[in-house]
């Protein structure tokens, strides 16, 4: 554990990253302090149409609505796209591709989490008003921005925590990324470049806004930020300076109980963590993730995700490779590619099934699968901390990439401090070791001994991305059992070490066809992707297996025909292991492909999309190829001699995938997320009791539903679509037009990321925010010194205030003007002092909505609630910000000094009087 330099200890990355991020923050401010006025903007200042009347936008960021609160009018505002629905997965990664990725290439880059690849800022990428923007206006739609996003991240992680037992304050931890990821955007500094062309959109725009804010400013602030490269990198880096405690405070509205890992509440020794709702008493923001490189954030997330799934998956392995019990009532020992090695020699090709073995297949393959990408994707990560230590000891402030510059404004500061203790490679992967999601994992054998925690610095001798034993196949030569059931491997010297030839005559063989993926590729396009662009060639680089089943020694083997045949290091399964593995990959593939196509499929506003073709064409020709496997996998099936006759055979197999499937499989494949959308999937095409009269599977049928979505998907979009439809019109809630500037959108082949998708097509989700109804908070800008400042202790977090803009008027003296005009009022035959009350109790809310009005019954404030504080004219008080604001803690310390005395001269007279709530103290509240 290494010392910070102020002293504080870093117990992993993620507290050291912190630390730092303070520094460079408090750097940061400084600098930008003397114009943060200039650039500070106030949600109840911002007007999104022609004369508002009275302010258009409440203070609360929690209360924004999407439909109404931003400059995107052109019917796409709603921040989240299709997609975003899950936001954390079992199944899916990091985004690697260096295309995708701003200074990355083969050798080493970053790695986006799956988390920032469905961020919802689909309304920032689709601002088209450009006549209101503002640093106001700005402020909102960023706000609404993080409280989509916060939303999003708030509703779905509790899913992903019950799966893998995280810490509560993981919840904090979620959205401090997150709401590091907005800044990094709204700065110029985001590495992301995937999302088709609305990233691109999204950074013109940025562009375009800052152009505007820095029109708006004066004097020594504009020239300050005057950028000839039309960047604005340092405007954007203060403005997000000013403004990241409302972002902060929309990004947490529905986080309700969370804290955060660290105190950063306060200051030193004294500081405690951010309660309830990951938020300060006085709003100060409790993360600096914000001002930690991009690249670290992510790698230090990944490593995090890693363990977390690493141990789950682990645990899973050895459940069904060991601890279920045989035939003997003793402990199985299962290989990976689901035989039972008690029985299993594999140098004489005695590979054995049954005690249920196939089941640690299930477990496996997907395990093996994901620690082969796995291990690709750290060596990239970790060659690029190299690369940056190096690269930034040069201070620039702008880095340029095959994707344009990038805002390096104080991202030296950082590696600066950085470098102080963690100046190489393997002192880093030390600090991310120290994270607790990788220790404490299942002891696994290694290179001379045993190993309980990921190793990320020595990961060669820790096997830390080896499939450890549990998953690998049975020992070459056989296994030594005892009495008790416990078995050792034999040594591999003690038998014939080449794997004798091995003929598969034709009778009771099946070739089976076998649609192969892309290696290291995630998601279902880039999965596919060879095979989508071979769709109308001869060779589609399908691959064949060879499943046998052998008559002498009820033997039943798929080996995959490549160039390893009859070694020891050729692909070899059992049937069954083939048979669960191909369907429950057909099934999770489907999932994938419909939720990709979501918005080509089920787009019912019969509008053609060109950007939909071709996948739609990719996703049929892979039902194609999965209905031949299916085919090749029944036909097998039906070879198997020892299932008694042909007939008893077809009904055994059609029990099995009608019947049995989702039982077979529930306590065996790992991934309970992607289990429950497979029972989803099936649930109307399985049976509880078996159906002898019933021919079509549960497989064939989902197959045919598969189609019929292809081919609606087909009919829909054409290769060209009518020139009056190949746009959607759009919804506009302004009458202005969307800039013309903005040109088509560009080819892209992820329709999930298709611009022309609009709010009526998204599944939005519903917004779930608790304890906000009465909250008006008030964030103050910080200022230089010698301005006036509101003291911190002054403030707390029960302030309900929303900031108004107060125009002083020039002083003139209108003594003689207001005298009349009270006289006029009070003794006029006139309805001016009835208006007058109206404005204070009939109309407070709605016109005055920064009053504050408390009932006769000093129960709840009448304005927050919307209705009436009283059923007669009298008996309620309406206090204005200015009162509610005034100073009074020296005389609240005289009265509480008087009280005590009094209470020592009389206790039953104190007890009156302190058991009575006054009016005053419920609106200074």
């Amino acid at each position: 554990m290494a010392p910070a330099s102020d002293g504080e200890e870093d117990l992993s990355a993620k507290n050291m990253f912190d630390r730092i991020g303070k520094d460079v923050y408090e750097t940061v401010e400084k600098d930008a302090l003397p114009y943060n006025n200039a650039l500070h903007g106030t949600l109840s200042l911002a007007k999104f149409e022609k004369d508002p009347p009275g302010p258009q936008t409440l203070g609360n960021p929690c209360k924004l609505l999407y439909q109404y609160h931003t400059n995107a009018t052109n019917g796409k505002s709603y921040p989240c796209r299709n997609g975003t629905k899950e936001r954390f997965s079992d199944t899916k990664g990091a985004e690697c591709d260096e295309k995708k990725i701003s200074g990355s290439n083969v050798t080493g880059g970053a790695c986006a989490p799956y988390r920032r690849l469905h961020l919802c800022v689909r309304n920032l990428e689709n601002i088209s008003n450009y006549e209101k923007i503002n640093k106001d206006t700005l402020l909102a739609d960023v706000c609404l921005a993080a409280l989509h996003e916060g939303q999003s991240i708030t509703q779905d992680y509790p899913k992903y925590l019950a799966t893998y037992g995280d810490s509560p304050s993981q919840m904090c931890t979620m959205l401090a990324r997150s709401f590091a990821d907005i800044g990094d955007i709204i700065r110029g500094k985001d590495l992301y470049r995937g999302g088709g062309r609305g990233r691109d959109q999204l950074e013109k725009n940025l562009k375009k806004i800052f152009e505007k804010i820095h029109n708006g400013l004066h004097g020594e602030a504009k020239d300050r930020y005057n950028d000839t490269d039309k960047n604005f990198f340092k405007l954007r880096e203060y403005w997000w300076n000013a403004n990241r405690q409302e972002v902060w405070y929309a990004i947490t509205c529905g986080a309700a109980g969370s804290k955060y890992f660290r105190g950063t509440c306060g200051s030193g020794k004294t500081a405690t963590q951010a309660k309830d709702k990951c938020r300060c008493p006085i709003y100060k923001v409790p993360t600096y993730f914000d001002y930690v490189p991009q690249y670290l954030r992510w790698f230090e997330e990944w490593a995090e995700d890693f363990c977390r799934k690493r141990k789950k998956q682990l645990t899973d392995a050895i459940t069904n490779c060991r601890k279920g019990k045989d035939k003997n009532g003793k402990d199985r020992y299962c290989s990976g590619n689901g035989y039972n090695c008690k029985e299993t020699i594999r140098a004489q090709n005695k590979l054995v099934e049954g005690d249920d073995c196939y089941k640690c297949s299930v477990a496996c393959k997907p395990f093996v699968e994901w620690l082969d990408n796995q291990k690709l994707e750290f060596l990239k990560q970790r060659e690029k901390y190299t690369q940056e230590m190096e690269k930034y000891a040069n201070g620039a402030t702008t880095k340029e990439t095959s994707n344009g510059p990038i805002n390096n404004l104080y991202v030296s500061d950082f590696y600066s401090k950085l470098q102080q203790t963690y100046g190489s490679v393997n002192e880093f992967l030390q600090k991310l070791n120290d994270e607790t999601t990788c220790k404490e994992h299942p002891e696994v054998e290694v290179k001379g001994g045993k190993a309980r925690s990921v190793d990320f610095k020595n990961h060669e001798d820790n096997e830390t991305f080896c499939r450890t034993e549990y998953c690998k196949p049975c020992p070459l030569c056989g296994v030594n059992c005892n009495s008790n059931g416990t078995c050792t491997k034999k040594d591999d010297s003690t038998c014939q070490q080449q794997i004798s030839q091995r003929e598969y005559p034709d009778i009771n063989t099946t070739k089976i066809p076998k649609l192969p993926t892309d290696k290291g590729k995630t998601g279902i396009l880039q999965k596919y992707k060879s095979f989508c662009q071979n769709l109308d060639k001869k060779d589609k680089k399908i691959e064949t297996w060879k499943c046998h089943y052998e008559q002498t020694d009820k033997s039943n083997i798929c080996v995959l025909q490549k160039e390893k045949q009859d070694t020891e290091e050729q692909k070899v399964t059992s049937y069954y292991s083939f048979f669960y593995g191909s369907i429950i990959e057909m099934l999770n593939d489907s999932i994938e492909w419909r939720e990709k196509l979501n918005s080509c499929i089920n787009n019912n506003t019969g509008i053609c999309r060109k950007l939909c073709k071709n996948p739609c064409e990719c996703y049929k020709g892979w039902i194609e190829e999965k209905e031949k496997e299916l085919d090749g996998i029944k036909d097998h099936f039906r070879k198997q001699k020892d299932i008694g006759d042909a007939a008893e055979r077809e009904m055994t197999l059609n029990f099995t995938l009608n019947t049995n499937f989702l039982n077979d499989i529930e306590d065996a494949y790992p991934v309970k997320q992607q289990r429950e959308k497979i029972k989803n999937r099936l649930k109307d095409k399985m049976e509880e009791a078996f159906n002898f009269e019933r021919s079509q599977t549960s497989i064939d049928k989902f197959l045919q539903e598969e189609e019929q979505f292809a081919e609606k998907c087909l009919k829909k979009h054409k290769e060209k679509c009518p020139e009056d439809t190949a746009r959607d019109p759009g919804v506009g809630r302004s009458d202005t037009d969307p800039s013309p500037g903005i040109p088509p959108p560009a080819a892209t082949d992820d329709p999930e990321h298709d611009d022309e998708v609009h709010d009526k097509d998204i599944n939005q989700r519903e917004l779930k925010i608790e304890g906000e109804e009465d909250k008006d908070p008030v964030f103050e800008v910080a200022e230089p010194e010698g301005e006036t400042k509101v003291d911190e202790k002054e403030q707390t977090a029960k302030e309900e205030e929303t900031k108004v803009a107060e125009v002083t008027p020039e002083k003139k003296d209108e003594a003689e003007k207001v005298c009349k005009t009270v006289e006029q009022a009070l003794t006029g035959d006139n309805t001016a002092l009835t208006d007058a009350c109206k404005q204070k109790y009939q109309y407070g809310k709605e016109k005055f909505p920064n009053w504050k009005c408390i009932s006769d019954s000093t129960t709840k404030p009448g304005a927050d609630s919307g209705k009436a504080t009283g059923g007669k004219d009298t008996g309620s008080v309406c206090v204005p910000p200015r009162r509610r604001r005034l100073y009074v803690g020296k005389l609240e310390q005289w009265a509480k000094t008087v009280a005590q005395q009094q209470a020592s001269e009389s206790s039953r007279a104190s007890d009156t009087r302190l058991t009575s709530a006054t009016p005053s103290s419920n609106l200074l509240q």
